[in-house]
């Protein structure tokens, strides 16, 4: 819209009086006009809009300069708008790094026991700490708090030192969570019970299903046979 109005109003306030003699228009000056048409108007209203300024189309008159003047202004906010809104979340994102410098080391300290040893402390400080809350996290992910994440999180912190376990303590500590052949089995004839329950009901389900077709079949022919006999006493009487 903008492109449009002012290469319009360019055109006509720079295009001059047509010369018969040259076939063109000349300015104020006497020169060929530089803003012949509405697309060479439009070309400079572009280069002005976004502040190329390649300099060989310039206006002439005082009109065409006043209508050139918003061009520049608007080209100028075009390009410092964004800036502002930038420093301003540059500033929101300091400030909330700053705050969680000062309050996290506070919350840390007195949170934490004295009689733990110094792996159970560092265990306790990485569950305590919300990853959301790191200086260096972003104030988006701080808003939203998934606790998939969180959880994530705790597990890579802790992997060098699941790894520097021996490894009899891994196995007894998976074989511990893993489900005895008890579980399984009683698991399995749950299942097992379950699917037996579903079959028999969807068995009883066809079986209904298939007398009341049945009834339905027995019914229509039943009509279909008095039709047929009130057919044919109708043809005899006629007769």
């Amino acid at each position: 819209m903008v492109l449009v109005v002012f290469s319009t109003l360019l055109y006509f306030a720079e295009r001059g009086t047509w010369d018969q003699t040259l076939g063109v228009f000349l300015n104020s000056d006497g020169d060929p006009s530089q803003f012949a048409s509405i697309p060479a108007a439009g070309w400079f209203v572009i280069v002005t809009i976004t502040t190329v300024g390649y300099g060989e189309i310039t206006p002439r008159s005082f009109l065409g300069r006043v209508i050139t003047l918003p061009l520049l202004v608007f080209g100028l906010l075009l390009i410092a708008l964004p800036t502002f809104v930038l420093g301003r979340e540059f500033s929101i994102v300091w400030e909330f790094m700053e705050e969680a410098q000062v309050s996290l080391p506070l919350s840390s300290s007195a949170e934490q026991p004295l009689t733990l040893k110094p792996e159970q402390k560092t265990r306790e400080q990485d569950e305590q700490i919300d990853p959301f809350h790191d200086p260096l996290a972003s104030p988006l992910l701080a808003a939203r708090r998934p606790p998939e994440i969180a959880t994530t999180t705790s597990l890579w912190r802790h992997a060098p030192e699941e790894i520097s376990r021996p490894r009899a303590t891994r196995v007894a500590s998976i074989s511990s969570n893993a489900p005895g052949p008890l579980d399984s089995t009683a698991a399995h004839n749950e299942t097992s019970a379950e699917l037996r329950a579903h079959l028999s009901e969807l068995r009883a389900k066809v079986d209904r299903q298939e007398e009341m077709l049945r009834r339905i079949m027995a019914a229509v022919e039943g009509r279909q046979a008095q039709h047929r006999d009130a057919a044919g006493q109708e043809g005899s009487r006629s007769r």
